[in-house]
């Protein structure tokens, strides 16, 4: 599997921290398009106490999924930071 360097970001007042890197596995006979890049992304919560237990969350994404929901992802922010 081919691996982008890791882009990271952590947010200062919660400690989540969001992790996103492209990822590509080679081609398998048999399946097209298993060569096709995709998006990982993981999202790491912090321990918070025994009421709130670090997570680990990972998600993947398509090239389309990835760039719409980064256009949602940017249009809310830009209503909560007017």
């Amino acid at each position: 599997m081919h691996r982008s360097r890791p882009a990271a970001v952590t947010d200062d007042r919660t400690g989540t921290e969001v992790v996103v890197r492209v990822c590509q596995y080679p081609l398998l006979d048999g399946y097209p398009n298993s060569d096709a890049p995709f998006v990982d992304l993981q999202v790491r919560y912090p321990d918070h106490g025994p009421e709130h237990p670090p997570v680990d969350l990972s998600m993947v994404f398509g090239g389309d999924l990835a760039l719409a929901v980064g256009r949602i992802l940017v249009s809310f922010a830009q209503e909560i930071l007017r």
